[in-house]
């Protein structure tokens, strides 16, 4: 999971790739909040219980934990964990940290757990205890470089991402994480070239990490190598078309560009952006209307997708936290469901709605998971799942109606007709 800190010049406060996912690229010149800001206190009893406040083991106690039976309290952890219930399996590992102190499998989780949620001290506590007993697991902790970042020890940050990654054990994704993570912490303490070497390396092994190519985008816009952040933010925009950081790095490009445009003769950057304004000018000046023509036009377009993207970003952001902490909250679930279809995110719109076909019961659920299945290209599951509806609401003209219309948009008029009269019949009761 990777951070993605706010940009301050965009949006204020913009999981692993989702919570090291925190960390923003940073706009040219802005400055940068050292801390992610915490999610609201919640009201869930077992979360208000901290690290800190846990019984410890005598050193060396869990030297063989690896090979003892794995207890039952921590299997119902894990599990409640894997079913995205955050409240329980938080409680149940600190219920099997009370009862079997500093067990290093349950401090892992709270670790991971506390990170998820914001609360860094937790889980630096979490990590740092779990490596005072399985210091041979280092590779696992890559989350404790996260956290050491998140509260701006930048430097114990990037002393751990080498640590992990001299793990002889560490896998080829933990490696890019945590090259990655070391790469954001240089850029925080100022070492800008050999941020960009571990930048560098991890785009060499993953060509199509996003998060990579829209930071070396800003180490280049902040180098004044205009045609090259564009070229990268351009190519992070494309491969995820609905994060607001790229786009945002191009609409900064462009006004530079702009500037560059009206700037007096030969007061350019070595940029090929100035020298070619330059060479407009000596030719007449009339590449040069051309060229800030086109780009009006581009940054009026893309300023318009940025506010688009951000506004649906921040949106998201809160449901998701919302719905971490309770996963059940059906109008959190609906609303998100709705902000992804809204920005034609079609992955992202139908996870929501698999998620509410499987989980809801509501009309209203049921019909956008529907309306999601239709928009997004699946015919085939969307009529499955209207034949379902049609048997479940059968006394629901509302329903009906809605399914009516459904088998119109798909030339069905039989369906049409049957669901239809249904509903009329149901109406004049």
């Amino acid at each position: 999971m990777r951070p993605r800190w706010p940009m301050i010049a965009l949006w204020g406060c913009a999981a692993a790739h989702a919570a090291l996912a925190q960390e923003r690229a940073p706009a040219a010149g802005a400055k940068v909040r050292s801390e992610v800001a915490p999610l609201p206190a919640p009201q869930a009893p077992a979360l208000a219980r901290t690290v800190a406040a846990l019984p410890r083991a005598a050193p060396g106690a869990w030297h063989a934990w690896h090979d003892a039976p794995v207890p039952d309290l921590y299997r119902a952890a894990l599990a409640a964990y894997r079913s995205s219930d955050i409240v329980a399996a938080w409680g149940l590992a600190f219920e099997c940290l009370d009862a079997l102190p500093d067990y290093p499998a349950a401090l892992s989780l709270v670790g991971g757990l506390a990170f998820r949620l914001r609360r860094h001290e937790d889980a630096i506590s979490a990590f740092e205890r779990f490596l005072e007993h399985s210091p041979e697991d280092v590779a696992r902790t890559r989350h404790l470089g996260h956290a050491y970042h998140s509260v701006g020890r930048h430097a114990d940050a990037c002393a751990h991402y080498t640590r992990v990654l001299a793990a002889p054990d560490i896998t080829a994704d933990a490696a890019r994480e945590a090259r990655f993570g070391r790469a954001l912490a240089e850029y925080r303490m100022g070492e800008v070239e050999r941020s960009r070497a571990d930048l560098e390396a991890v785009l060499a092994e993953a060509p199509s990490d996003v998060d990579a190519l829209t930071w070396l985008a800003t180490l280049d816009f902040e180098d004044e190598a205009l045609v090259s952040a564009r070229e990268r933010a351009e190519r992070a925009a494309a491969l995820a078309p609905f994060d607001p950081r790229p786009v945002f790095l191009i609409a900064r490009v462009i006004e530079e560009e702009l500037a560059l445009l009206d700037a007096p003769p030969g007061d350019h950057a070595a940029s090929s952006v100035g020298n070619a304004a330059d060479e407009g000018r000596g030719a007449g000046g009339s590449q040069d209307a051309a060229t800030r023509s086109a780009l009006m036009a581009q940054r009026a377009e893309v300023q318009a997708r940025f506010a688009r993207l951000s506004a649906a970003d921040a949106r998201s952001r809160e449901l998701e936290a919302t719905l971490m902490l309770r996963p059940g909250e059906l109008a959190a679930r609906i609303e998100l469901t709705r902000v992804r279809a809204l920005i034609e995110d079609g992955a992202g719109a139908l996870r929501q709605a698999a998620i509410l076909a499987r989980t809801e019961r509501a009309p209203d659920a049921q019909l956008l998971v529907l309306e999601v299945l239709e928009r997004f290209g699946r015919p085939e599951s969307a009529g499955a799942h209207a034949s379902l509806l049609e048997g479940a609401f059968q006394d629901d003209p509302a329903v009906l109606e809605a399914l009516s219309a459904f088998h119109a948009r798909r030339n069905d008029q039989q369906g049409q007709l049957r669901c239809g009269a249904r509903a009329a019949e149901l109406r004049a009761r």
